[in-house]
């Protein structure tokens, strides 16, 4: 054995490392970097470790991950609004920021992660009322439907989805009449009753 191959040995086995750290789960990449990772296994692990961190530390991740949700990939999309939601209440200010995107997915991703964040995104309500008004029909059906999941909690919504009825787009009609339905009250009621029977949404299907 010569002093070369002992330094390309050396050098090998270095070389190795970082590989090594992660077979072991030593990541030693950026929280970040691994929240968006493609690798799922990865991307698991990293969803863990940020539920388990301060509030203090989960805003500091609310800035990049907002910036991912324009990504044109849209693994790194669904990635970035997977760990918004596991942020929950922190992220809500961001991400009705976001509704003002010029991007129509973004728009529609975030109504989505407001919507399986539930309880604390009702602040957010007065926002997603507005979208109900969006230009893109796949973006006002999704506000009726994180209007549904989220409530009256956050101020009145028959209104809204009282217009929603009208809307142009047949599944945000269809939403609309079953987020009243299961609303119930009889402000909801009447909504649905005035609507004329040859307009009256269909059922899904």
């Amino acid at each position: 054995m010569n002093r070369s191959w002992s330094r390309a040995k050396v050098f090998l086995v270095f070389s190795l490392l970082p590989l090594l750290w992660m077979g072991t789960g030593c990541d030693k990449r950026p929280l970040i970097e691994r929240l968006l990772s493609k690798d799922a296994a990865v991307q698991s692990k990293a969803i863990k470790k940020l539920a388990k961190l301060s509030p203090e530390k989960k805003i500091e991740l609310i800035p990049p991950l907002i910036n991912a949700l324009g990504n044109n990939d849209n693994d790194t999309v669904s990635s970035a609004a997977k760990a918004l939601v596991v942020i929950g209440g922190e992220a809500v200010p961001a991400l009705t920021g976001s509704l003002k995107s010029e991007d129509p997915f973004v728009r529609l991703v975030s109504l989505d992660s407001l919507g399986k964040i539930g309880a604390p995104s009702a602040p957010a309500t007065p926002q997603i009322l507005e979208m109900l008004m969006d230009k893109h029909p796949l973006v006002r059906e999704e506000a009726v439907r994180t209007l549904d999941k989220l409530g009256p909690g956050g101020g009145d919504i028959v209104p809204g989805l009282a217009k929603a009825l009208k809307d142009s787009s047949k599944y945000v009609r269809v939403s609309a009449k079953e987020a009243l339905e299961k609303i119930g009250t009889d402000k909801a009621k009447e909504a649905i009753k005035k609507i004329p029977p040859e307009k009256k949404p269909p059922a899904r299907g």
